[in-house]
């Protein structure tokens, strides 16, 4: 579903994508869009 949301975002050109994902995860990689999380480091 992450995957989803990324490639709209992406493809819309919003400024950032919030996910409740870790940060370790794959989304993070996405270079087009900052995307950051809920999540507590």
């Amino acid at each position: 579903m992450d995957a989803i949301h990324a490639g709209f975002a992406v493809a819309h050109s919003v400024d950032e994508l919030v996910t409740s994902e870790r940060p370790e995860k794959p989304l993070f990689r996405i270079e087009q869009i900052k995307v950051r999380s809920l999540r507590l480091t």
